[in-house]
């Protein structure tokens, strides 16, 4: 019982993480599907401590943040009118 306390506090930062990114990945591709989706490969690379994994995939979201918000809503409009039905894709790390 202790153990699995341990482990549920050292992942609470993770899963705090894991739902951001659900979070934006939800607003950049407006599904919550795609969101739920990447919030769990998130999730499951913390599990596998596939950190290499992980830490890519904070650094791509991390660097689409640095987009000024005005380029980013351009971006997102044109993205979404073109790629309306396209999925969004996670980098395969396996």
């Amino acid at each position: 019982m202790r153990l699995e306390k341990q482990q549920n506090h050292s992942t609470a930062p993770w899963q705090a993480l894991s739902t951001y990114i659900s979070t934006y990945v939800e607003y950049e591709t407006r599904s919550r599907l795609e969101a739920q989706q990447a919030q769990f490969i998130f999730m499951q690379h913390v599990r596998e401590c596939n950190f290499s994994a992980t830490l890519s995939l904070i650094a791509r979201i991390a660097q689409s943040l640095m987009i000024p918000p005005r380029q980013r809503e351009t971006r997102n409009t044109s993205v979404r009118r073109d790629t309306a039905k396209m999925p969004f894709v996670l980098p395969d790390f396996m």
